[in-house]
């Protein structure tokens, strides 16, 4: 659980977190309601490196909670949204909370069994949570962020596609060589690490070009 967890920590450190948040704003933001289909698709992105509502929360809801509340949404309804996105999170394989490792562990099955489970009630989840918060912003009569506020999409998506990739190492390291869940989060933690260390340089060097 540990290298698991460390992994999230790492790539929200590394700005992971904000690229998510910004990708889905780009994508949704401007949709009826789009802020808080932001939040829940931004917080299953984060929910697939984390594993933890409450880590979820402190990284989305900082951004997406404000969004909400200045398209219309109240508080309340604001923060609640925020708090069900992220604790679906847990749900959200591969990185799951520490309860996917235990069932794996009792019930004597592959953690890739568990991530192929827990595919399909993560799913219709996330899906419940946009058909809610789109009932909501029509009962409320909500629209979306303007397009000149909104980031936009292609840049958004190439400006973090370097995130990409210890994610995708995790899902290969998983899924297609089915290693363990600790050999698969360890080589995704180097990857990660390099990652890390060279992103700013590398933004610098094609700045200055």
């Amino acid at each position: 659980v540990f290298l698991v967890v460390l992994f999230g920590a790492m790539l929200e450190k590394a700005g992971g977190g904000h690229y998510f948040i910004q990708l889905a704003l780009s994508i949704l933001g401007g949709f009826k309601g789009g802020p808080a289909k932001a939040a829940v698709l931004g917080s299953g992105f984060t929910g697939l490196v984390s594993g933890s509502s409450i880590a979820n929360i402190v990284t989305t809801g900082t951004f997406t909670i404000p969004l909400m509340k200045k398209v219309g949404y109240p508080p309340t309804k604001a923060a609640a949204v925020e708090v069900a996105a992220s604790t679906d999170g847990q749900l959200a394989p591969p990185i799951m909370g520490a309860a996917a490792f235990i069932i794996a562990e009792y019930v004597n099955v592959p953690y890739v069994e568990v991530i192929k489970a827990a595919a399909v009630p993560a799913f219709a989840s996330y899906a419940a949570l946009f058909y809610i918060t789109h009932i909501e912003a029509s009962k409320l009569g909500l629209k979306g962020l303007p397009r000149n506020e909104l980031p936009d999409f292609f840049k958004t998506l190439l400006s973090g596609v370097h995130f990409l990739i210890p994610l995708c190492m995790l899902l290969y390291e998983l899924i297609v060589v089915r290693h363990s869940p600790e050999l698969a989060a360890f080589n995704a933690i180097w990857v990660m690490a390099i990652i890390m260390l060279l992103q700013h340089p590398v933004k610098a060097f094609f700045k200055k070009e």
